[in-house]
């Protein structure tokens, strides 16, 4: 996480960068599946304190602030593994209540849907990334969508603190396009989902933010995301895999179909 003491000697460019790496970082830890007893699980108090930390950093609307205050009070009095299981990391009842992959919500077509996966996939593959570790997730995970844009962040930082402009550029203008083209362009339908499937209080918080975080960057970015809206809506009824609560679900027919929608929130 960023603190104010630790970014004190740092110039603004660097300390934003930084910051807004790590909301990325922890909400991609959020969303992403851990076993329990696992070290890198995510607690109650490190997600609250870390996002309030670096949000202070940065130029953020009150809507974004009220979102992470929302959030901040479903976690209080929560322990751990209270969160984790509000936010599905134990369990597999979230997949649910919405399934949290891009293709799921911006194509219906099996090979359109093939083409946009090589598309995100060929995003993290230009920075040297391949999508793999135990988890073995698809490249259009909120999850993963969201560690890449922690990467990219961190990424700028460190050659903006290096002197180092045209590396920074390549990594803001990267971002641009990856919100605009991927991640920018569906948390609206996903949360939507959430709501109608009366999904968990901390777990729709989290979407809400993460939504409102994510057109925050995109508006500061100059990205215009087309959105897309849903055209039915029908519950989403997915098959589970005791392996993996995130991987499990495949192709979901009955969540659409979502057509394109011009311009940002």
């Amino acid at each position: 996480m960023t603190s104010p003491s630790a970014t004190a000697e740092l110039s603004q460019p660097v300390v934003e960068a930084l910051a807004r790496a790590g909301v990325y970082g922890l909400l991609a830890r959020a969303f992403l599946y851990r076993a329990e007893g696992s070290d890198d699980l995510l607690t109650a108090a490190e997600l609250a304190e870390g996002l309030r930390q670096s949000l202070d950093l940065l130029p953020v609307t009150e809507g974004l602030r009220r979102e992470a205050t929302s959030l901040g009070r479903a976690l209080e009095g929560k322990g751990d593994r209270d969160l984790a299981a509000a936010l599905g990391l134990l369990s597999h009842a979230h997949t649910a209540t919405g399934l949290p992959y891009e293709t799921e919500y911006t194509v219906t077509d099996v090979f359109l849907k093939a083409h946009q996966l090589a598309d995100v996939a060929g995003f993290y593959r230009a920075f040297g990334l391949e999508v793999g570790g135990e988890r073995h997730e698809r490249p259009d995970h909120l999850a993963v969508e969201l560690e890449f844009m922690y990467f990219l962040a961190l990424k700028e930082a460190h050659a903006c603190r290096s002197g180092h402009a045209e590396g920074a550029e390549i990594c803001i203008d990267a971002q641009k396009k990856f919100l605009q083209d991927h991640l920018g362009r569906w948390l609206n339908v996903f949360q939507e989902q959430l709501r109608l499937s009366g999904a968990g209080r901390i777990y729709r918080a989290l979407v809400r933010l993460a939504g409102r975080y994510v057109s925050w960057d995109a508006r500061r970015l100059g990205a215009r995301p087309r959105r897309v809206r849903a055209a039915a809506k029908v519950a989403v009824k997915p098959t589970l895999d005791a392996s993996c609560p995130a991987a499990s679900a495949g192709p979901c027919e009955q969540a659409g179909p979502y057509l394109p929608e011009q311009g940002g929130e």
